[in-house]
């Protein structure tokens, strides 16, 4: 398995860019954070679990287009609920990954980096 890539952040603060700048990477950037609401498509069961999810997310990693993933674990998380001795075990592998993606786990929450909001001047009035 490949080596996961470092943050273009940490790149930065080491100087890697000052000895290459070309290999200087833009990452994308979404500006707004994931609604609290559930989407409608989702049942009772997996609006609850939508809603778990995005309390004990890590603050500022969930973004908008993170809609889908989040409602895909949220998906599995109501199927686990009901009877996890019942559930196909690919399916918790799958659940496991996700949350893993999502920052959920004491490993993967290590690797979260979050770019913290830029303060206003008049904040402080």
């Amino acid at each position: 398995m490949a080596r996961p890539r470092t943050a273009t952040k940490i790149l930065e603060l080491k100087g890697a860019f000052k000895r290459n700048p070309q290999r200087k990477r833009s990452e994308p950037t979404c500006a707004n954070q994931l609604k609290k609401t559930a989407p409608r498509y989702l049942n009772s069961d997996q609006k609850a679990a939508w809603r778990k999810i995005i309390k004990i997310a890590p603050p500022g990693v969930l973004q908008e287009s993170d809609e889908m993933i989040v409602a895909s674990v949220a998906c599995l998380w109501a199927e686990f609920l009901q009877g996890p001795a019942l559930m196909h075990p690919q399916k918790l592998l799958r659940l496991e990954i996700q949350l893993g993606r999502l920052g959920m786990t004491p490993s993967d929450r290590s690797k979260v980096t979050v770019e913290k909001p830029k303060q206003n001047e008049f904040d402080d009035f």
